[in-house]
């Protein structure tokens, strides 16, 4: 990303761009934003892409590491969106995410 307007560093920029790296950089990022990951929720994302997949592996943690869920998915390349969603909609109404999300509203 750059300024508006500042096509001089899009120019030197675009040859560092890799649009596979960006698209499973966005995919667990997604994954990490939706389910509140960061400093108080323990997440881990990593998205792989193939020919016509992304396939995702994700984990979510308890702070003392007794909880946990495991995510292995694979989305099609254009429907990913909506598969990831649909995704993380099954992870938010699993009995053990909402033990884990209130054991950390809790500290």
């Amino acid at each position: 990303m750059t300024r508006v307007g500042d096509n001089r560093s899009k120019e030197v920029l675009s040859g560092l761009h890799c649009g596979k790296t960006a698209l499973q950089v966005a995919v667990e990022r997604m994954f990490l934003r939706a389910l509140e990951g960061g400093c108080t929720m323990p997440i881990g994302a990593l998205a792989q892409i193939d020919n016509t997949d992304i396939h995702l592996k994700g984990c979510i943690l308890d702070p003392n590491g007794v909880l946990r869920i495991d995510v292995e998915e694979s989305f099609s390349l254009e429907n990913w969106q909506l598969e990831l969603r649909k995704t993380i909609s099954k992870v938010i109404k699993n009995e053990t995410f909402i033990k884990i999300k209130n054991a950390l509203i809790q500290r």
